[in-house]
Formats: C-alpha cells, structure tokens, sequence
C-alpha cells in the first residue's frame, strides 16, 4: 500500500468493502486512535463520533445491525497531501430486504490525513435514503401552499 493520502483513502474504502461483503479485514488500523467521524444530516445514523473505539464500537456496529450485505467504492478522488476528497459509491441491501441507493447516486467525502492515518472524516450519504430504505420510514417531500393560503396572504 502506498503512503500517499489518496492510497490510504482508496485502501479503507476497499477494507469497509470487504467487510460489507462478509470478508475480514483490518480496516480500523488506517485511523488514529482520536479520529473524528461526522456523518452529515438528521438521521439516525447521523452525528460526531469522537475516536476510534467510539466509530467501532457505536457506528460500525449500529450499521451492521441494519445491513446485511453492501459494497463501497471510490468513484473518484481530488486533493493533496492530507486533504482527500472522495467520491463514493454505496449501496446496501438492509436486513429488512430494503435496497439502500439503488439508483446509484454518488455520496460524497472529505478526508483529512495526519502522520499517514485518516484522522477526519466527513461522509455525506443521501439521507433520503438513509431514513426511507435503511430506517423504513415514509418520504413526505414539501408541497405548496394551497390558492386559499396565498389568497390569504
């Protein structure tokens, strides 16, 4: 494995592949042990989670207990040195059955490197997803206001 902090990123991606796909590896020893990981939006899964043991021990785990098989992979990456933009490619089959990003939309990342290890990273997935495929739970979008509230008005 390369050094480089595009190599890394590529690699932890291929680790949390492996894993989505029932394999072994060794993807927590690409952190540092104070790595942040900020999972944009308001669902669930959402949120800061502040060293490794608590990325491992809280996210990873409520993952795998609503997923039971997925895949990741690196689209493409921009940046230099220890600051990597990615783009990914997730999808995810729940234990429900659901297929989480069957469309294939691109999620988005931006990782921040520090003495060869991922020390940040923000992962912004579709969370219109994450609540209706992988939560169950019913998609309102906004609507309009009605001729009678804008009369009104």
């Amino acid at each position: 494995m390369g050094t480089s902090g595009k190599e890394i990123v590529i690699a932890f991606v291929e680790r949390i592949d492996a894993l989505l796909k029932g394999g072994t590896a060794d993807v927590w020893d690409l952190l540092s042990t104070d790595a942040i990981l900020q999972v944009n939006g308001t669902t669930p899964l959402s949120g800061l989670y502040r060293g490794k043991l608590e990325i491992v021990d809280i996210f990873a785990r409520s993952v795998t207990r609503l997923v039971s098989s997925g895949s990741v992979s690196v689209i493409d990456t921009i940046g230099q040195g220890e600051q990597v933009g990615v783009l990914l490619m997730i999808r995810a089959i729940t234990r429900r059955g659901r297929v989480y990003n069957a469309k294939g939309d691109p999620a988005g990342g931006f990782v921040h490197m520090l003495a060869g290890k991922i020390s940040e990273f923000r992962l912004f997935p579709d969370t219109t997803q994450v609540e209706t495929e992988i939560y169950g739970r019913r998609f309102a979008p906004n609507s309009a206001p009605s001729n009678t509230q804008t009369r009104a008005q």
